[in-house]
């Protein structure tokens, strides 16, 4: 299912598809390394103030109004080899 990354609970992992925003918001998310297709766990999400995030190991805090504009989409559960 296809929503906004303010809109996931705790410890669901998802996976970045879209940034809906301009080329400020695009470029700073891109160089905290939230690009297209990387997978992303929410840590920290209590349906008001900022989202933590947990990525490649990294945790990041984003405001909820950041939150918004990251397009995500639940990961299929695959094993890999």
């Amino acid at each position: 299912m296809i929503c906004k990354l303010s809109d996931k609970k705790n410890n669901e992992r998802v996976v970045l598809i879209n940034i809906k925003g301009g080329y400020g918001v695009y470029q700073r998310l891109l160089d905290m390394g939230l690009v297209p297709g990387v997978t992303l766990e929410v840590s920290h999400n209590h349906g008001f103030g900022p989202i933590t995030i947990s990525l490649k190991g990294t945790k990041i805090m984003l405001g909820r109004g950041l939150a918004e504009k990251l397009i995500v989409k639940e990961e299929k559960n695959s094993e890999k080899n």
